[in-house]
């Protein structure tokens, strides 16, 4: 796209962005202080039901951190349309987010499947979300909502937000990234439980060299269950979502949870291939990485992807072969961080 459809379709971009942020901030009632990474998020809503609460209970509170950010969020019938996306055109079609060229300094997406549409104020920190029908979202989204939103805040400060949990392992914090399935979320609970402070499940932002936890929740299947236990945590369930993990506040961990710790080592969990680990190269690890991070940010852009190579190559990545003891787990990361560039082995190597 170049002349003067360029530039149609930027102006008609920008002039939706500014209509959806500026009508989504006139209409939020009710507002709270929450954070992301370093910076604080002012987050507000204008109907206070369950699935309000269940958005503004998914982020932790802002503490002594400068405000940034500000997000309202939005539905159909609340007062506040959406404005026309004739514009978007194959982008929409896609399922892609409209490239930053066209609509700086905003950014935009509609997602059809899910019919939410996101715009953000680079410039400003002013961003909003729109939300069209109730009965269309899938609750299990708002343990954890709005990722690609966050990654539009994070890059703005050259953070990047992995898929991914994260534990201190006898003071070293590293981050577990693979598919859904694949251990990470057990095995980062299963160590905060065992006294190895978890820093963030499912989502982490990391920012020059210290991983953040993003959100207050997380979560358990039955089958990591089964492995950590549950050690007296509040598990929650969400309403009329009978396939849905269940869920914690990361803050029923007390001591158990840390919010942010910087960063040492990447490790790439599997489960049920024996216990062992070994290690990936640079190139290996970005693969792994980005298959699934990418993935969570709709394919993300060149910005996402030169963070992701600059973070595998800056840290050792190990793959991680897992068993159904939480204790034979431990010895695997801990073998691991024994071979890592900067950790002397006597901290690594005292028993369980």
């Amino acid at each position: 796209m170049a002349g003067p459809r360029f530039d149609r379709a930027s102006e008609r971009a920008r002039r939706f962005a500014q209509d959806l942020i500026e009508g989504a901030h006139a209409g939020a009632r009710t507002w709270q202080e929450s954070r992301i990474g370093p910076y604080g998020l002012r987050l507000g809503v204008r109907t206070d039901d369950d699935l309000s609460r269940l958005i503004r209970g998914a982020f932790l509170p802002a503490g002594e951190r400068p405000e940034r950010f500000s997000l309202a969020v939005v539905r159909h019938g609340e007062r506040v349309g959406l404005p026309r996306l004739d514009w978007m055109g194959l982008w929409n079609s896609a399922g892609r987010p409209v490239p930053v060229e066209v609509t700086e300094p905003y950014r935009v997406f509609c997602d059809r499947v899910t019919g939410i549409a996101y715009a953000f104020d680079m410039s400003a920190g002013r961003a909003a979300v729109w939300i069209r029908h109730d009965q269309e979202l899938d609750l299990r989204s708002f343990i954890t909502p709005f990722r690609l939103m966050i990654s539009w805040f994070a890059d703005t400060f050259g953070g990047e937000v992995l898929h991914a949990s994260a534990a201190v392992v006898d003071g070293h914090a590293v981050a577990f990234s693979g598919a859904s399935g694949s251990g990470k979320s057990t095995l980062a609970i299963g160590l905060g439980l065992a006294g190895h402070p978890l820093i963030s499940d499912d989502c982490l932002l990391i920012h020059e060299g210290v991983a953040h936890a993003v959100f207050a929740r997380a979560k358990l299947d039955g089958a990591a269950e089964r492995i950590v236990g549950s050690h007296g945590l509040d598990l929650r369930t969400l309403p009329d979502t009978p396939r849905a993990k269940r869920y914690f506040e990361v803050a029923d961990l007390g001591a158990g949870f840390v919010g942010d710790h910087p960063l040492h080592a990447l490790g790439f969990p599997v489960l049920g291939l024996g216990t062992g680990h070994y290690r990936l190269t640079p190139h290996r690890a970005y693969q792994a990485l980005g298959a699934d991070s990418l993935r969570e940010v709709f394919g993300g852009d060149r910005a996402n992807r030169m963070r992701l190579v600059r973070l595998t190559n800056r840290y050792p990545a190990y793959r991680l072969l897992l068993g159904s003891s939480m204790g034979e787990n431990l010895d695997v990361v801990r073998a691991a961080l024994a071979e890592a560039p900067g950790v002397a082995r006597t901290e690594v190597s005292h028993a369980v």
